[in-house]
């Protein structure tokens, strides 16, 4: 008799599609629907060693980091903001200004482009080239990171008096030197991998290293949670971003 109830019992509860805590009447549209006024939903908490420890985290895994302070998610995925797939809209030239004046440490040309973070350990920055300067002597450029957006804001003009400056942009939270030398998609790492703050704006500049190099970055129609800038230079116009993917290390981030 016993066996019999306790069967009745594990068939009502796996034909039950929804179950509720506090409620009678769960979420149709929820697996699990807890309901109250004076208390709250407690996770797992653990140390990052702790968390660490757990072998071969299911995507979607969410636990309360003791050590950062911070509900995290394991992501089996590495992509972020933006993309490399919508290109052809138009292109702006990166590197030094050959004719245009003369070169100097001062005066290197370059563009830049904010972007709002999928929050995590930014790894790498993907963007499309359209084509490389034939006079081009190094493929060496300059990939830098900044908290939020240049001030004040500058690099919509054709004009030389709107272009941004590096003091535009303030004190770059990394820097590394990258490689940029084929058509198409380049990926762009960073020489120290650099954590990000989910829902924060952040932007990235590349430079030229030398006087005589350049290449036409892609574009793409607006980017809405971003804007593009010339550094000591102009870009194609105020509704068009650069071609980019932010692309984080494959592991947990912070919610």
């Amino acid at each position: 008799m016993r066996i019999i109830i306790a069967l009745l019992f594990l068939a009502n509860t796996t034909l039950q599609a929804q179950v509720g805590i506090g409620t009678t009447n769960p979420d149709t549209k929820a697996a699990l629907d807890i309901s109250s006024n004076s208390k709250g939903l407690l996770i797992p908490r653990m140390t990052t060693a702790q968390r660490d420890a757990i072998t071969s985290p299911t995507e979607g895994l969410i636990v309360f980091n003791s050590d950062t302070k911070r509900i995290e998610v394991y992501n089996a995925g590495s992509s972020g903001e933006g993309s490399v797939s919508n290109l052809g809209f138009f292109s702006s030239r990166v590197g030094s200004t050959y004719s245009e004046s003369a070169w100097s440490s001062s005066n290197v040309r370059g563009m830049a482009q904010s972007f709002s973070s999928a929050g995590g350990l930014l790894t790498a920055i993907s963007i499309s080239v359209a084509s490389i300067e034939s006079n081009s002597t190094s493929p060496s450029y300059v990939l830098s990171i900044y908290s939020g957006t240049p001030s004040p804001t500058c690099g919509y003009s054709t004009a030389s008096s709107s272009t941004c400056g590096f003091s535009s942009f303030g004190a770059p939270l990394a820097t590394s030197l990258v490689s940029i030398s084929q058509l198409g998609v380049n990926k762009l790492y960073l020489n120290t991998p650099i954590y990000l703050v989910s829902g924060q704006t952040y932007t990235f500049s590349i430079t030229a290293t030398t006087t005589t190099q350049q290449f036409y970055w892609e574009g793409q129609t607006a980017y809405a949670n971003g804007a593009s800038y010339g550094i000591n230079g102009s870009i194609s116009g105020s509704t068009d971003d650069f071609t980019f993917l932010t692309q984080y290390a494959v592991g947990w981030r912070a919610l």
